[in-house]
């Protein structure tokens, strides 16, 4: 058996981020994920069955990226809030600069096409931020809410925030994420 070749992999993967961008995913299918990568039929379904499996492959293979990128400034040793604000930061210019790849994910998300695999590696991508919003909790400086509620929260003041900057066209700087990081912690905090 020849092979898998990664390169058709990833262009397999360009591609369903890019249509996703423009279609959604309810449209994506697999004779547009082949024409858009420049692979043959033949050769997408040698890859992937479905393009329930090419969405499960890329979901995983984005979310194991950016859950590193995440915590990379992560430590244990650090106070709840310089781990609040390592972890945000890095999230808020991801969001910014990796927008397709952060729309695909919410995308994902909302839809019914994850797999029981890419749904335990979404729990265990927030396994930290689970632990953090705990200690948290636990310290007495953020409000008593379920992490779900938190993290949907957060998340989705920092997209509301990103999708303002970018009606004006401005530039992201670190004044707006220092301003998002106190606005989206005046509304958690106790």
């Amino acid at each position: 058996m020849k092979p898998r070749d990664p390169q058709k992999i990833d262009r397999i993967h360009q591609a369903t981020l890019a249509l996703v961008s423009e279609i959604g995913l309810a449209a994506l299918t697999m004779s547009k994920i082949g024409n858009a990568a420049k692979v043959g039929m033949g050769t997408i379904y040698t890859y992937f069955e479905s393009k329930e499996e090419i969405i499960n492959s890329l979901y995983q293979s984005l979310k194991r990226k950016h859950a590193g990128e995440i915590y990379v400034n992560f430590d244990e040793n650090q106070s709840f809030l310089a781990n609040f604000r390592a972890i945000f930061d890095i999230f808020f210019q991801n969001c910014y600069h990796q927008e397709t790849e952060y729309f695909f994910l919410e995308q994902c998300r909302a839809s019914p096409f994850l797999s029981l695999d890419s749904i335990v590696l979404e729990e265990a991508a927030f396994a930290k931020m689970n632990a953090l919003l705990d200690e948290g909790k636990a310290e007495k400086v953020l409000k008593n809410i379920d992490n779900a509620l938190l993290i949907g929260y957060l998340m989705g003041g920092v997209q509301g925030f990103l999708t303002q900057l970018r009606r004006t066209d401005a530039e992201l700087t670190q004044a707006h994420i220092d301003a998002a990081l106190a606005l989206c912690l005046d509304a958690i905090k106790i």
